[in-house]
């Protein structure tokens, strides 16, 4: 038997017994890095071999499927099945370990997309105590970074009892977190992204983009304290009757290991609300109001750092043209509306003539609107019974709205709106208002094109 026939009864072998698997870039992008650094074979490999390794291979990558989850994916996407392949090829799942006497962090995997950079976290009590960790002040090379989207304990100065129980119900010992960063902050600001009433960190100025960068460093800083007052399972119950909560003396925790210290305390506590809304340093005031309320001892603080690359990388995203559209008695204008797998972003100005005794008071009821995919647009106007306040399938994530001028009845603002991530690049979107019951109104939407 010559080569080519043998070459093409491997090929066919292959086929038969490959045909049904999947591939996995997770593996191929483990298996490149691990390869990195390596001295080359030079010894040549039979044809046999190589179909064997080849098998073994691909074979692997089907059972490794399952064994390499994302939270970051799942987060964006729901599922890692629904991540579009762009962004799976972003993705670094190299994890690093972090730990102290009190705390281990693992930096699981990292994500930049162009414009944020999307943590993989898990905190880990490595000790046989109880105890309560306050997460916060994420740096890169030094800078806090602005978070967009996080888990509820981080840089919130609520917390996470890991370890020991409550009420007779044990509280689990590690937890993953996710965050997402899009901007470093200047050197004054106290946080990433205020805790509730604080909103001294999203109008700080002098904001400044992440870019492209190798070897830079991650720190995140976690603050540990051991429990003094007994925990008291309130799974949500702060918001029906916070005051009740708060009367019992007992550090408030949830199944979780969520501990909704700062939420509770600061309804309850004028002093200690005082105190951490005017102190510069609020690390500091957060071990002092938790002290003082019997609820924790302080016992030291870790910076972890990690170090990450920051590639440059272009997405594909759809655009669509500067428009102005006539809607609710007002002029929008669109100067900008992109979207990307990663997400994306609308900008634009609302000019209204205000009906008579209309004030800025009712600005909302003009400039305030949702971004809905075509798809999920035309789910809701098919709907037998609509909800109210039904957000299924809106991507406006996050907007802003500041007053230009306000001139003879005539109310001109400037309109930023950050959209979520997508699976699928939309071919059009709707811009929809909610009318007075909460529904959405479908008469006065506004289908824009994308390309």
């Amino acid at each position: 038997m010559n080569e080519r026939e043998e070459k093409r009864r491997i090929q066919q072998a292959l086929n038969r017994t490959l045909s049904g698997l999947q591939e996995n870039p997770f593996l191929a992008q483990r298996i490149i890095a691990h390869g990195k650094g390596k001295t080359r074979m030079k010894k040549k490999l039979s044809l046999g071999l190589i179909a064997a390794l080849i098998i073994l291979a691909t074979t692997t990558t089907a059972l490794a499927a399952t064994l390499l989850p994302s939270g970051i994916l799942r987060s964006l996407f729901k599922t890692e099945e629904n991540a579009p392949q762009d962004m799976v090829n972003l993705l670094n799942q190299q994890s690093q370990t972090r730990q102290s006497s009190a705390a281990a962090l693992t930096l699981d995997e990292y994500l930049f997309d162009g414009g944020s950079l999307h943590l993989g976290l898990t905190l880990k009590n490595p000790t046989d105590n109880q105890t309560v960790y306050l997460i916060g002040q994420i740096k890169l090379n030094g800078r806090l970074l602005r978070l967009q989207e996080y888990d509820e304990a981080i840089d919130t100065l609520n917390g996470l009892c890991l370890g020991g129980q409550a009420e007779g119900r044990a509280l689990p010992t590690e937890v993953s977190l996710y965050a997402r960063a899009d901007q470093l902050l200047p050197d004054e600001a106290p946080f990433s992204t205020p805790p509730p009433a604080m909103d001294r960190a999203l109008s700080l100025p002098q904001q400044q983009p992440l870019t492209p960068m190798d070897g830079a460093v991650l720190t995140v800083r976690v603050d540990a304290y051991r429990p003094v007052a007994e925990p008291i399972l309130c799974d949500r119950a702060y918001k029906i009757d916070a005051k009740a909560v708060y009367e019992t003396g007992k550090l408030p925790v949830r199944l979780d290991g969520h501990a909704d210290l700062f939420d509770i305390l600061t309804r309850n506590d004028k002093a200690a609300n005082a105190l951490l809304t005017d102190s510069a340093d609020l690390w500091a005031a957060a071990q002092e109001v938790y002290a003082a309320a019997g609820w924790l001892q302080y016992l030291e603080t870790d910076e972890f750092s990690f170090t990450i690359d920051l590639k440059e990388t272009a997405l594909p995203q759809v655009a669509a043209a500067s428009a102005s559209y006539q809607v609710n008695g007002c002029t929008l204008t669109l100067n900008e509306l992109k979207i990307a797998h990663s997400g994306g972003s609308l900008r634009g100005e609302m000019r209204c003539l205000l009906p008579d005794g209309a004030g800025l008071e009712d600005l909302s009821r003009y400039v305030n609107f949702q971004v809905m995919t075509e798809e999920a647009a035309l789910a809701h106007m098919n709907e037998q019974n609509p909800l109210a306040w039904n957000y299924t399938g809106a991507l406006a994530g996050s907007a802003g709205v500041s007053t230009v001028s306000e001139e003879g009845g005539v109310l001109q603002v400037e309109i930023t709106q950050e959209l979520r991530p997508v699976a699928k690049l939309p071919a059009a979107v709707y811009l929809v208002w909610m009318d007075d019951a909460g529904l959405w109104d479908w008469q006065t939407a506004i289908r824009v094109e994308l390309q």
